[in-house]
């Protein structure tokens, strides 16, 4: 596998624990948020990454992973709905992104004060930024320790990128 996209790792509180009610609820949102996943791509619900994956990962526990060259997002079932929710959000602004002339994320990176669109294993480079700005720009809450870009930057770029439609607010948090 050439082309990990992203990683979202996990906090030590957000697997495990999840009520009945909670219990299933990726199957569920992947349904709700197909419809959002570019073409081409498929949104799986899986137990865990697949096992290239979780090499490529340095086999750290991850949420969610998404990759360019199979054009697949994995989301690890058995995590709370929010969090489930959230990594679903985070990996569709990757696949959206990743369709983007380089020179476009160039500039959105250069927008963000990064020099570069993406710095293998640093979750503050421009492209995990811009995925988790994504989610709060949802109303989702965020997993993110390294501050986010406004949500009309994020939108900016979407639509240079060929978005006809904003990101719909399906979270309660504030999106600013």
């Amino acid at each position: 596998m050439t082309a990990v996209v992203a990683l979202l790792v996990l906090g030590g509180a957000r697997l495990a624990g999840a009520g009945p009610e909670d219990s299933r609820p990726c199957a569920e949102l992947a349904a709700r948020y197909a419809d959002q996943v570019p073409t081409g791509w498929r949104l799986d619900c899986l137990a865990e990454l697949p096992e290239s994956w979780r090499a490529a990962a340095g086999d750290r526990p991850a949420a969610s992973m998404s990759d360019r060259d199979e054009r697949r997002i994995v989301v690890v079932e058995g995590q709370d709905r929010a969090y489930t929710e959230a990594a679903i959000a985070h990996e569709i602004a990757h696949a959206e992104a990743s369709s983007w002339p380089a020179r476009l994320r160039v500039a959105v990176a250069q927008a963000m004060g990064a020099a570069r669109w993406a710095v293998a294993g640093d979750p503050a480079s421009a492209v995990e930024v811009f995925a988790e700005s994504s989610v709060r720009c949802r109303g989702l809450p965020t997993h993110s320790a390294h501050p986010l870009v406004p949500c009309d930057l994020v939108e900016a770029a979407r639509t240079a990128g060929g978005a006809v439609a904003p990101l719909p607010v399906t979270g309660t948090h504030p999106t600013s």
